[in-house]
This record gives C-alpha cells, structure tokens and sequence, in this order.
C-alpha cells in the first residue's frame, strides 16, 4: 500500500480535499492530510478524513510548524501531493523549500486549481507560479485550459490529467424545496464573475418577471455599484443581493429553492460554484469560459452561449427554463460516484510510476 500526504497547509480546498481524498482511499491508498481542516466547511459530512499537523488557531505559526512536520515526515511518504501553496502570493519563500524538500522526498505532485490566482495582474507573483510549475515535476490539471497554459509557459512535465468531480451530491435528495428563484448567483460576489452582465441579462425579459439571487461576500464598494445598477435597471423586485458569508448549508439550501445557476465567468479555469451546482443537480445558464465549457455540455446539463453577448445570455436563461427539468434527469444519470474514484485510479498509477522511476 503506497503512503500519501496531501498538503494543504492553511486549509485553501477543505471541501476539494474531502472528496479527493475519500477517491484515494476508496483506491486502497493510505492517506493523510497535513494542515487546517478548516471544519466550517467539512462539519456537514459524517465521515472524516485523517487530518495531521498542527492546528493552534495561530495561522502563521501553525504555518511554519507543519513546514517543520513535513520535513521530518517527507521520508515516511512514498508521495507528497500539495494542493495549494499559500504564500507563494507573497514572496519565493517556497520555491526554496520545495527545492530543499526534494532532496528527501522527490515524487512530489502539485494540483493545478488556476494556473494562476484568481484576477491576479501582479507580474512578480505570476512569475513565482511559473517558477513553480518549472519546479514541480508532476502536474495534476482538471482543465484542458490550464494544460494549455502550462504547454505554453513550462516545457517537459509529467501532466496528468482528471475530471472535476461533483460536490454535495450526497445532500441532492434532501433539497426538494419549492423554488424561490428562477436563477441563483452564489459564493463570493466579484466582477470577474460578469455579475453585472447577470443583471443586464434580467433586464432584457422584464415582462417574465424573473427573479435572481445574488448572495455571498462582497466588498461594500462593488455591492454599492451593483445595488446602483439594479436601482438604474428597476430590478428591485427581480434582482436580490444577500451579501455575507455562505455556510455550506445555506449554500445547499439556496441551491434547494433555485430553478437554474448562472455563471457568465469572463475568465475561469474551475470554480467550486459550478460543480457545487451540478452535485445538487441545478443545470446551468453561462459563457463559454475556461473548465466551465469543459464541464456545462448544451442542452444536457445547461446552456452556454459565447463571452459578454447578453442577448444571447437572456435567450439561454427563457431555453435553460424550458428544459429545466430534461437536464436535471440527465445530471442524475450521469455517474457522478465514479469520478473522484476514477480520478483517484489515474493518480494511483501516476504515483506508482512516479515511486518506481
């Protein structure tokens, strides 16, 4: 049985490790997890996974300390897979330990979520990004979009690639709610996520008097400008904007009493959002952007139509209300359990090869 540690080290992807984790061990692997758990998001489930490391509440020291831990545990590991590198933002700090960390462990794996941050226009920390995907020699990618990137900008890796798996799709028969809103926008509210092309896209069918749900955190500033435009547009009553942090039950429950999501992402590679959507099975209206186009097929479990056409958008949201009903019977069909398994046989493979080179 081959040693994994997943690291994850200030708890960036609590929900993502779960279910990726859960694969693995499914897949006869022994695994762990070093870092935070970050229990706000796993509470909901039943079954734990094996969480090590330190964990004081002390952000930055718990930090530095289970950078110590793994040190002393790199050799006890056939793999060492990181999922998320938190002060790569900051500084080139570790860059250096990873290269101090292969002289003990070399089969490390690296998971590609963005290639680079969320809205990142910083060049120095693209460039540490770059640096580290130069670096890492085993490169997990969920969208054909990143492999792109990673071909264009690093030559010679080992990429490896896996399907997204859904989230929560153990909780879809437990929502069976009267619907509320006939689309929902959830989790953090940022421009990138064309909110405002969402609210345009409502003002072309006043006369169906839609009703959209906006909820999740947002800075005061761009919360004022998209209350302002719902002011301009008349939408008071179509267009509602809960601002504030989503738990994992209300963001199941929103879901619950919503018809459709809709996601016109101007740039993406994969969100949580979307396959959130899709485990609760609630079809989805959107753009052609990145992983989201990989994943939302037309007329099986949504609609996407070309970036920043908002006509089009409005069309989709009167199709995707049509044929509400013919894509969520597609989404149940389709055999969800079996990704993060299958996911997790491509990976054991990857690791295998990896120890025995």
């Amino acid at each position: 049985m081959k040693r994994v540690l997943i690291v994850d080290f200030n708890g960036t992807a609590p929900t993502y490790n779960y279910y990726f984790v859960k694969g693995l061990l499914h897949e006869g692997l022994d695994v762990k997890v070093l870092g935070k758990e970050n229990d706000t998001f796993t509470a909901i489930h039943e079954e734990k996974i094996k969480y090590i490391g330190i964990n004081s509440g002390l952000k930055f020291l718990d930090y530095i300390m289970n950078w110590i831990m793994l040190f002393f545990l790199a050799k006890q590991y056939d793999v060492i897979h990181f999922q998320w590198l938190p002060m790569l933002k900051f500084t080139s700090i570790e860059l250096s330990l990873l290269k101090m960390l292969r002289k003990t462990n070399k089969n490390i794996f690296y998971t590609v979520h963005n290639f680079f941050p969320h809205n990142s226009i910083n060049e120095r920390v693209n460039q540490r990004y770059i640096a580290l995907y130069k670096l890492i020699d085993n490169l997990v990618v969920h969208a054909d979009a990143t492999t792109l990137k990673i071909k264009e900008q690093v030559n010679d890796k080992e990429i490896i690639k896996i399907e997204h798996g859904y989230f929560y799709a153990e909780f879809r028969n437990n929502t069976k709610k009267t619907k509320q809103y006939d689309l929902a926008m959830l989790g953090n509210i940022l421009p990138y996520k064309g909110v405002e092309d969402a609210i345009e896209a409502i003002a072309l069918m006043p006369e169906n008097n839609l009703k959209l749900l906006i909820a999740g955190k947002c800075t005061p500033e761009y919360e004022a400008s998209l209350r302002k435009l719902i002011a301009d547009k008349a939408l008071e009553n179509q267009v509602f904007l809960e601002i504030g942090f989503l738990s994992v039950q209300q963001l199941i429950d929103y879901y619950a009493v919503s018809t459709l999501s809709i996601m016109p992402y101007k740039e993406i590679e994969q969100s949580g959002v979307l396959y959130t959507s899709l485990g609760l099975k609630i079809p989805i209206i959107g753009y052609k952007s990145g992983g989201i186009s990989e994943t939302v097929i037309n007329n099986q479990n949504g609609y996407l139509v070309e970036k920043n056409n908002i006509a089009a958008l409005s069309k989709a949201i009167e199709i995707g209300l049509m044929n509400r009903q013919k894509w969520c019977d597609y989404i149940e069909e389709f055999n969800i359990e079996d990704l993060w398994c299958k996911n997790a046989r491509i990976l054991k493979e990857s690791y295998f090869r990896c120890v025995n080179s």
